[in-house]
């Protein structure tokens, strides 16, 4: 594979710091507020000149989901591969997706409020991380901790689930804020045993739900 000239390096640094600058200004103005003109005069940037980069607001919203979800795949990916016991693997895949979306609050909110149009949603953005939440799951059926059911039907559960505080945290004014740890506890229990009668196994006393 031939390696990125310079230029090519160079191009790639700068759409990364504008891309944060967008970041900034979607999460200050909300996206439907922000105009081009704002994130480009931000970026010390003509309108024209940052439209050699991204032609509109619908190519900077994807470029932003592949590039905050790409990193949640790869940051969530490296922590489960660390994990030495594989009964605790699916635990820790939740626990750091959760502290990572508290950590990357901004981008969440913007995430989840955008109110783009379907075809903004087209591109496969979130597929890096669903194939991980994928391959932990079939490795717990395989250990028999799972049951019979369809391995894309329970990671796209298990996904909603744990986006589900930052989307609370997105709509809910003044919504709390929990440790990861007591979120993830929670993420687990409800994706294992649903939330019927019986001990909450794996969630600390008196922690509450996001």
């Amino acid at each position: 594979m031939t390696a990125p000239s310079l230029r090519d390096r160079r191009r790639e640094k700068r759409v990364q710091e504008l891309l944060g600058i967008a970041l900034e200004v979607f999460a200050e103005q909300g996206v439907p507020g922000a105009a081009i003109e704002d994130i480009a005069r931000r970026a010390l940037l003509t309108r024209a000149a940052f439209y050699r980069y991204f032609p509109d607001k619908l190519s900077l919203l994807r470029a932003l989901r592949v590039w905050k979800l790409g990193e949640l795949a790869r940051q969530v990916g490296d922590v489960v591969d660390a994990e030495p016991e594989p009964g605790r693997r699916l635990g820790r895949l939740i626990e750091e997706s959760l502290e990572f979306q508290q950590e990357q609050e901004a981008f969440f909110r913007v995430f989840f409020t955008s109110g783009v149009s379907p075809e903004a949603l087209g591109d496969d953005a979130l597929g890096p991380y669903l194939a991980l939440v994928e391959r932990e799951l079939r490795a717990e059926h395989a250990a028999g901790r799972l049951g019979e059911w369809p391995l894309d039907r329970l990671a796209a559960l298990l996904t909603a689930l744990v986006f589900t505080p930052s989307i609370a945290r997105s709509f809910v004014k003044g919504g709390e804020r929990h440790p990861p740890a007591d979120e993830a506890a929670l993420v687990e229990r409800l994706f294992r045993h649903g939330a019927g009668p019986g001990p909450a196994r794996g969630v600390r006393a008196g922690a509450r739900g996001p």
